[in-house]
């Protein structure tokens, strides 16, 4: 049993070990808030989910909830950047489809397949150029 901030006994979790694919979740979600200048999940100032709708919400995250995500993000990039390069936006969305899948098993190997991803490989237009290349760069550094 597990007690929350509440000091409240709760049942029904199930431990999980390690994981590359949960590394990956978090970097889609850092790669989502970058991309589309706002949070995937409400929190709190130290990122923290804000309340228990965003733990319902993460709880219950599917395709669905994904797919509406991802043509979110679409939107906001191709009405903020004028000079929007839509296969780079098309990349991104790709990349963050693969990312954030419901299921650990369906995302990514690790990072070296995410850095051999076409978003990372790929050249063109301002979206580019602010994200995919320092981060390739940064990955093929390590």
């Amino acid at each position: 049993m597990i007690r929350d901030c509440t000091n409240k006994d709760v049942q029904g979790f199930e431990w999980l070990h390690a994981s590359p694919q949960f590394d990956l979740w978090s970097f889609g979600v850092v790669l989502f808030h970058a991309l589309r200048w706002g949070k995937l999940f409400a929190s709190d100032n130290v990122d923290n989910l804000a309340h228990s709708g965003e733990f319902k919400r993460l709880h219950e995250w599917s395709t669905v909830t994904l797919d509406e995500m991802i043509t979110e993000l679409w939107r906001t990039l191709c009405e903020r950047e004028r000079d929007c390069h839509e296969e780079t936006a098309l990349r991104a969305c790709d990349l963050l489809t693969k990312l954030l899948q419901p299921d650990p098993a369906d995302r990514p190997r690790d990072f070296a397949e995410v850095i051999e991803h076409a978003f990372f490989q790929g050249r063109g237009g301002k979206l580019f150029n602010m994200f995919a290349a320092p981060l390739g760069e940064v990955f093929t550094s390590i």
